[in-house]
């Protein structure tokens, strides 16, 4: 899906908004300073959520008295009970009138315990720095990407990022009911049905991926119902891919009344598709309407010939379309050919003796009993021969 380079983004007005936007985002999240924007619910709002440590301090520990360590080594001297024992040191002593100036004056206690400290605010300083220079670096970012006049009215150098983001979402005009009908128009233009192939169609489906995905985001009605959707596609591609969109729909009936097809799934499906078409021939070019006559209803087309032992032979008066040999019948699974021409749905279509494979044509009617969609879509296109015949009949009747 063609988007545009990240390097080209600018925020000049309402229009640029939305890329702006989601490039900001994309950039806060990576850098874990999203939530200083827009805080989750119960989330406490604080910008920046780290307030710089204070390093341990000398003053706060104890001090050893001076004259301890001398006591403590002529008591052990002149104790008589001590001779055949270890030298025992006493409880140490606090100098609670003067504060020590070095960690050589700090007790055993009080040296563990700024060691401690120590350990804790290098860990609270290196990850303080860390989000300050995040926000610096995105704060450089926005006042590389926006106009003098947005950066004068909207980013204070004072000010915390979330109040850069929020003023220069009201500044440009962009609320979030803008947003989603602009999100619904979109999507609404590119479902708009065509009477014949775009004149590049994989341009045109990514231009539909783009618009689904962004009506999702927004929650547009039409895009949550994987039903509502697919029918609005269906009707968009109807006029140029007629018999592709039927016989995936009838494959794919239970994906879409649960819902468990995705609009990616399908995407994907219809690209593969039309990139068979484009590169079918090498260096082809893909003209208007090229995809019209590989898809339409067409009675002179007729599909390989098998006799008992499965050989195909072929009788076709014309040179199958790129989208008819890319095809898939789904009645009898033989690849060039649709549901319309299957001669072993109607072999009266055939030109000639029809003897197809007994046990394929089994397999056929076991999967019309099975399958109610594809039998209604069988009864369909009988009905619709049988009114054909019906008019020529009487056209011949008056003649």
């Amino acid at each position: 899906m063609a988007t545009e380079s990240t390097e080209n983004i600018q925020l000049k007005g309402a229009e640029d908004w939305e890329s702006w936007s989601t490039e900001f985002k994309t950039r806060a999240i990576a850098a874990n300073i999203w939530r200083l924007i827009t805080p989750k619910p119960g989330q406490r709002n604080t910008d920046p959520l780290r307030e710089e440590p204070i390093a341990p301090q000398l003053s706060d520990y104890e001090k050893k008295p001076a004259t301890a360590r001398e006591n403590r080594v002529h008591t052990a001297q002149s104790s008589g009970t001590m001779q055949d024992q270890p030298p025992q040191p006493p409880p140490e002593e606090e100098d609670e009138l003067n504060k020590p100036r070095s960690t050589g004056e700090l007790t055993t206690g009080a040296r563990q315990l700024l060691q401690l400290d120590m350990n804790y605010y290098q860990q609270e300083l290196k990850a303080y720095n860390k989000e300050q220079e995040s926000i610096e670096k995105l704060k450089t970012w926005v006042g590389r990407t926006t106009t003098g006049h947005l950066r004068k009215t909207c980013c204070n150098p004072e000010s915390t990022l979330k109040s850069w983001y929020t003023k220069l979402k009201e500044q440009v005009g962009i609320s979030d009911g803008k947003l989603f009908l602009d999100a619904r128009a979109q999507y609404r233009a590119a479902t708009k049905p065509l009477s014949k192939a775009p004149k590049d169609p994989l341009a045109w489906l990514d231009t539909w991926e783009q618009a689904v995905t962004e009506a999702k985001e927004k929650k547009v009605p039409e895009v949550q119902v994987t039903l509502a959707w697919f029918e609005d596609l269906s009707n968009a591609i109807r006029g140029f891919m007629k018999e592709w969109i039927v016989s995936y729909e009838l494959l794919h009936q239970t994906e879409i009344d649960n819902g468990i097809l995705t609009f990616r799934k399908l995407a994907n499906d219809l690209r593969r598709e039309l990139t068979k078409s484009q590169t079918s021939k090498p260096g082809r070019v893909v003209a208007k309407g090229a995809f019209g006559p590989s898809f339409a209803d067409s009675d002179e087309t007729e599909q390989p010939k098998e006799d008992e032992q499965g050989k195909k032979k072929s009788k076709s008066k014309r040179k199958l379309t790129t989208g008819e040999s890319s095809a898939k019948c789904p009645a009898c699974e033989i690849q060039g050919h649709t549901l319309a021409n299957c001669l072993y749905i109607f072999p009266e279509k055939a030109k000639g003796t029809f003897k197809g494979r007994k046990g394929r044509q089994e397999e056929v009617n076991k999967r019309l009993e099975e399958d109610n969609q594809l039998q209604k879509e069988v009864d369909r296109l009988r009905g619709k021969k049988q009114k054909e015949r019906e008019v020529t009949s009487e056209g011949d009747s008056q003649d």
